[in-house]
């Protein structure tokens, strides 16, 4: 079996591989629709070049092939032997299931609740299981975690972790817990059949029985209150590591729209910081189209998903904005000018091993145009107004792009409350 080193080798010469390949669809596997322009193949060798040694962000424009460039490195690190988990805006299902087809790599529709979660175990014939952590590649939702679970939820949504916490202690003493079996609202044969897995998986793998060791510690009593799952529940950290614990470990994790749902308690931070189980020396893979959108604190962040934090990261890029702000203020002063010059080499050298960015200047076709309209780069874009009579449309499309419109004017402070990340949900899955 290879080192994850070895790993990380063998991805890096089959980028470069890819990145050398014309045309591209000559590659064994890759169907005759993946193509890469020079813009693309060089972003592979770059990833090529820092991939073994970190996560990294691309932060390309719209339309500059971000995803088509991660489904390269999905598909060589499937071709290395190893797994992958991609991490997506609940929309965006769709366009990933296409771009990863045309890449070669198999995939399954976007993992976004339980019931589908819980599926895995449906069959009654348990030869016919099909538990994730058998799956080289998962599509999860940024939303999967925003399961609304408490007193008054039915005990499937929330007893896999009785079920398991009551098998791990049989095998571990010998006795199962006090009248496990007299509580008639547990036994979903779903949640039973994914336990009996998870139990199985720890008695040859030992994190995971070390993780399950750690969930003895809990009473046994407390783990069948299901208000103890609720959203800052004591037990719901414990619910949602068992949950992807349950999606097998990962090598690379992709994460599209790496700069939304930053908070602590967010689902894709709940997702990244303790549900998914990551290898020894697993890589990060962020997407975003909106680097020059954001703050110096919302770049610390985004960064940080990667595993780029620290001091010498979040001092760069204060120092950074800082000297951008007084170069603004005192453009003329000349060592307020040097300053700036000298923040931005440092900011530059610090986040180049992290960082890849194209922007549409460097699309061979922008250039072409430039060259040929006699116009500036940016002509090539237009805005046409396109007006919508929500009269001439039916009432429930007339609902729905009232909602969006609602939703897209609403201050940002106050599209934080659950009632609005609900109704943006619901659009996008309607739309979808």
């Amino acid at each position: 079996m290879s080192t994850s080193t070895d790993l990380w080798s063998q991805v890096a010469a089959r980028l470069i591989e890819f990145s050398r390949a014309e045309p591209a669809h000559a590659i064994e596997g890759f169907t005759e629709n993946w193509r890469l322009n020079e813009g693309q193949r060089a972003s592979l060798h770059a990833l090529a070049e820092r991939l073994p040694r970190n996560g990294v962000v691309i932060a390309d424009e719209v339309g500059m092939g971000k995803t088509r460039l991660a489904a390269a490195v999905v598909r060589a690190v499937v071709d290395s032997g190893g797994r992958a988990v991609i991490v997506l805006p609940p929309g965006l299902g769709f366009q990933w299931n296409e771009e990863l087809r045309d890449a070669g790599v198999p995939s399954k529709p976007v993992l976004r609740s339980l019931l589908q979660y819980f599926g895995a175990w449906s069959h009654e014939d348990p030869s016919k299981h099909m538990p994730w952590a058998g799956e080289t590649v998962l599509l999860l939702s940024h939303l999967l975690a925003n399961w609304r679970l408490g007193a008054n939820s039915r005990a499937w949504r929330w007893s896999l972790v009785p079920e398991v916490y009551a098998r791990w202690r049989t095998h571990r003493t010998g006795r199962s817990p006090r009248q496990f079996r007299d509580h008639d609202s547990l036994g979903d044969p779903w949640v039973v059949a994914g336990a009996a897995s998870f139990v199985s998986q720890a008695k040859v793998d030992a994190e995971l029985g070390a993780y399950l060791d750690s969930l003895l510690m809990y009473p046994w009593m407390q783990t069948l209150d299901s208000s103890t799952y609720a959203q800052r529940g004591a037990l719901r950290p414990q619910f949602e590591r068992l949950v992807g614990l349950g999606l097998g470990a990962f090598d690379l994790i992709v994460i599209d729209e790496a700069h939304k749902g930053r908070g602590v308690d967010s689902s894709v931070s709940r997702l990244l910081g303790s549900a998914l189980r990551l290898k020894s020396d697993a890589r990060r893979l962020g997407l975003t189209a909106t680097p020059v959108e954001l703050d110096a604190s919302q770049w610390i962040g985004t960064l940080a998903r990667i595993g780029a934090g620290g001091e010498e990261v979040e001092s760069a890029i204060t120092a950074y904005t800082d000297a951008v702000r007084k170069v603004r203020l005192r453009p003329s002063d000349e060592a307020t000018r040097e300053k700036f010059f000298a923040a931005a080499r440092c900011f530059e050298d610090t986040l180049s091993p992290y960082l890849l960015r194209r922007d549409k200047r460097e699309d061979e076709a922008v250039r072409l145009f430039a060259a040929h309209s006699n116009l500036g780069l940016h002509a090539y874009r237009r805005e046409d107004e396109v007006v919508v009579d929500p009269q001439s449309i039916s009432l429930p499309w007339r609902r729905a792009v009232c909602a969006a419109e609602a939703l897209s004017h609403m201050r940002m402070g106050e599209t934080d409350d659950q009632r609005a990340k609900r109704l943006r949900l619901t659009i996008d899955v309607v739309t979808e």
